[in-house]
Parts: structure tokens; sequence; C-alpha cells
């Protein structure tokens, strides 16, 4: 949508953002570390190229971590988040990507990285089979999650976003967002005929190509209850519904 108004040079998942935060993620203790700061910083203003033009980034699952040090070298760069309710958050990747078994170190990472981490750890999540597809999935959702709810506590201008609203008043959702990035309601228009189409297309997650058969039954009961325990125990997220909505998110809109 933010590309197709022609006003954003529009940065997808840039490798040098991918390897700060692979960084990052290794040695947490890098994220105050005045080094790695000023590195952030000049990568930053290297993918930003011209003061002449807006740069929107997107970012990938890998590059959440960065979200507090990029305020810190940047503090006048404007952010926001956008999720989706957990269930078909959870079923649409799923779908996409076939259910590979992703291996039990990448379950203990994003555990890490949320800090939920703890002794018992590894047996415990064996035997609640935190490696099959849907729940590994599920707890990286928690864990990017929380880390920009940690964030917005002190951040009033880092305002969220859901699919779901998108949904409901496209027109209502497209123009406070790029009201937010500093673009006018005259782009809202041509931002919004990019919905119709297929953002992956000629990809093997395009439409056509992701198989829908069983989706009802991708997420268990038993992965369902375990994530409920832990986004409200653990992570003091509502989840409400049979499609686990999160309802109590700070500078929420709508």
């Amino acid at each position: 949508m933010i590309y197709r108004t022609g006003q954003c040079q529009v940065l997808a998942e840039p490798g040098p953002l991918l390897d700060i935060s692979a960084r990052v993620i290794r040695n947490p203790e890098l994220s105050t570390d005045p080094v790695m700061l000023d590195k952030l910083r000049a990568v930053l203003l290297f993918l930003a190229k011209s003061p002449d033009k807006r740069y929107f980034i997107k970012p990938s699952f890998g590059t959440y971590i960065l979200v507090t040090m990029i305020h810190k070298v940047l503090p006048g760069v404007r952010e926001a988040f956008m999720y989706r309710a957990l269930k078909p958050m959870a079923v649409s990747s799923c779908l996409s990507f076939g259910f590979m078994r992703m291996p039990y170190v990448v379950a203990k990472q994003i555990s890490i990285d949320a800090g939920f981490y703890r002794p018992g750890f590894h047996e415990e999540n064996e035997r609640e089979g935190i490696d099959s597809m849907p729940k590994l999935i599920l707890n990286g959702f928690l864990v990017r999650t929380q880390v920009f709810v940690r964030e917005a506590i002190t951040r009033p201008d880092l305002p969220f976003y859901s699919y779901e609203s998108l949904l409901a008043d496209p027109k209502a959702f497209i123009t406070h967002l790029l009201a937010h990035i500093g673009l006018g309601p005259q782009w809202a228009d041509v931002a919004m005929e990019a919905l119709a189409e297929d953002s992956q297309k000629g990809s093997r997650f395009s439409r056509k190509k992701v198989d829908r058969t069983g989706a009802e039954t991708v997420v268990s009961k038993e992965a369902e209850e375990l994530i409920r325990r832990r986004a409200e125990g653990e992570f003091g997220l509502e989840l409400r519904g049979s499609e686990m909505q999160m309802v109590n998110l700070l500078n929420q809109w709508r």
C-alpha cells in the first residue's frame, strides 16, 4: 500500500539490519553498546541515502528486536506496529510454509528473546510439543508483540494497527496510517488499489499456490490453551474470542 503511493521508497527486510539483529539476538548486551548503536545509525543513514525522500522500512520477524535501538539512534523516526489475531495468523503461516518442522533451537531462542526461558524449559516444552509448527509460530508472534508492547509504555507515538481493522474499514485505516507517516489523505485511494492484488504473486506464498485444505484444524485445542496461558500469564496480553484477538494493547487504533 505504501509503495503504491509513490511517495516512499520501500526497503523490505534490508540485509544490513538483519545482520545487526542476528548479532543482538545472540548477545542481547549489544543492544546498549555504543559501538553497535553507532553502527545501526550508520546503516540506517546508508539505507536512507537521500534527504529529499521518504523511506519506509518493512521489517522481517528478525528485525523486531531493533525497535528500541532504532528509537535511540533516530528519535524522530515514525514507527507503527501491525498485528493480527493469533489463530488466523498461525493458520496462514502454517499453510504457507507447508508445515515445515523447525529446529528446537529456534523455539529456545524465541523464548530467550521473550525473557521466559528458564531452567527446565527443554523438558517442559518437550512434553508440550512446542517444536510443532503452530505452537512455534504462535510463540514467535507473542515475542514480537511483547517487544512492541514494552516499547509502547513510554511511547504514545507508537500506534498499534490490527489487520482486522484494515478489513473492517480500509479507507479509514489507510488514511490514518498515511497521516502517521506524513502523507495526506489524497494518497488513500491509490494505496487502496493494492488491496485487491496478491502481494505474493509469483512466489510459493501466492494465493493460488497455498492449499487451505484443513485450515480449520491447524491450531489444536492443546496449542490454543498453551498460548492463552502464556499470553495472559507471562505477557499480560488478553486474548479474546475463538480467533485469539489481542484486545488490551496500548495505543491501539480502534
